[in-house]
């Protein structure tokens, strides 16, 4: 049975340089950096699965003052524990415990999926989030050259997809502030 847990700065960052490498595609990895500047603002909430020492399976989030939503960054299970119930624990956790009216999810968009595979992959992701409660909203990001279709796990209340757009444009602002929100970010 695994304990779900907060994160300490040292067990996130063990975990971006760890197994997180390999859970993500390195163009959506952001830098060290801005993930240690958001936890240690307390804008950055990290939960995880844990068994002993071992962490099974971990969650990251974004939040700011006066947003609605937080935005699930990263979320991943360790291979060996995908399938076991890991992934619900978290959200299940997330839902019980986040005091948000909502959590923003991206998922890698099906509709410009590159192959076959590819496309079923997407498809599992995001029946995952949908079977846990996640609605899927018509907004649709484009972050670094990633395209992302965006969810949202109602927490509070449902929520109007314009409150949801909303809360996404502030935390994408926050997260990739200035010139880079601009040439790097697009919502439609």
């Amino acid at each position: 049975m695994s304990e779900i847990r907060g994160l300490t700065l040292e067990e996130v960052k063990n975990i971006y340089y760890g197994c997180m490498q390999r859970d993500f595609p390195r163009s959506e990895i952001k830098p060290w950096f801005k993930i240690e500047r958001m936890y240690r603002n307390g804008e950055y909430c990290a939960v995880g699965a844990t068994d002993g020492e071992e962490i099974l399976g971990y969650a990251f989030l974004v939040e700011r003052p006066g947003v609605g939503h937080m935005l699930l960054d990263y979320f991943a299970v360790s291979e060996s524990r995908r399938g076991s119930g890991i992934g619900t624990e978290l959200i299940s956790y997330l839902k019980d415990n986040a005091d948000t009216d909502g959590i923003l999810v991206e998922t890698e968009d099906i509709d410009v999926a590159a192959n076959e595979d590819e496309r079923i992959e997407r498809d599992r992701r995001d029946r995952f989030y949908l079977d846990r409660g996640a609605v899927k909203t018509a907004i649709r990001s484009k972050v670094f050259g990633v395209d992302y279709a965006i969810f949202n796990i109602p927490i509070r209340t449902e929520t109007a997809e314009s409150d949801c757009r909303d809360s996404l444009v502030a935390l994408y602002r926050y997260m990739i502030p200035g010139i880079n929100n601009l040439l790097h970010v697009k919502i439609r």
